[in-house]
């Protein structure tokens, strides 16, 4: 960049990343495409993967085998695949794959992402070796409820805050409070996995149709990592949900 100026020293030079960021928010219909497709890569990638995996498996195999699943069904990336299994493990950031071995009634979440044409997606699912309690599922369709409810506040001319304020009221009527990974409910994605806006109280973003963000409320505990996150996009009158795959737990399969 110094170099740059030296070489124009009349020019004036301005931070345009600002305008670059308002730019990237809103999709041409080509990306929204683009978006429609790696949604569609991930979810049939999760939807295999999860009946396909089964107890014994270490958390790397796991993450190889949905990557695997992920390039065959169009992806030119493997992406990324975070994952968290077994109690005292249930971490929603920084889960990356282990060689622990996955045992009968484990909890076993991923958070994945694959790439097409250079646009991500980005959602989790879950599921349970040798399948989910009453008390597993209990949790994961309030999630569930709560993201739905999340969603339907998803309209053009609506504040990006208020989803998260909806996520927070939600949780709260289920007593639960909402935990906002990084201070938010959910982000913006795109190009990068990512992106503005964020689905947060502080973000004064106003969604316009074009706009994709994600929703992912969710309750951590003892028991597993309740997240289903979903890629939404903004429409001309109100939303749609890009991502797939089952939003109830798998049962994974024993050996």
């Amino acid at each position: 960049m110094e170099e740059l100026k030296s070489r124009l020293p009349n020019a004036q030079f301005v931070d345009g990343s600002e305008l670059i960021w308002k730019l990237r928010m809103v999709k041409l219909p080509s990306e929204i495409e683009c978006m429609r497709k790696v949604c569609q890569i991930t979810s049939e990638a999760l939807d295999q993967g999860l009946q396909e995996i089964h107890e014994g498996m270490t958390e790397k195999e796991i993450s190889r085998k949905i990557s695997s699943l992920m390039l065959a069904a169009g992806a030119e990336a493997p992406g990324f695949i975070i994952i968290c299994s077994g109690p005292g493990n249930y971490e929603r950031i920084s889960a990356r794959a282990t060689d622990r071995r996955i045992v009968r009634g484990d909890f076993v979440w991923l958070d994945v992402g694959a790439n097409y044409q250079g646009y991500w997606s980005d959602f989790c699912r879950a599921g349970v070796v040798g399948g989910p309690t009453a008390e597993e599922r209990r949790l994961q369709a309030i999630v569930h409820e709560v993201t739905m409810a999340a969603c339907q506040k998803i309209a053009p001319g609506v504040p990006v805050a208020e989803v998260a304020r909806e996520c927070a009221r939600q949780m709260e009527a289920h007593g639960f409070p909402m935990s906002f990974d990084c201070g938010r409910a959910g982000h913006g994605i795109g190009l990068m996995s990512t992106e503005p806006p964020s689905v947060a109280d502080y973000d004064a973003t106003i969604l316009e149709p074009g706009m994709i963000i994600t929703v992912e409320p969710g309750i951590v505990n003892e028991l597993g990592c309740f997240d289903i996150e979903e890629n939404v996009l903004v429409t001309e009158d109100g939303f749609e949900i890009l991502s797939g795959a089952s939003r109830d737990l798998y049962t994974i399969a024993t050996v």
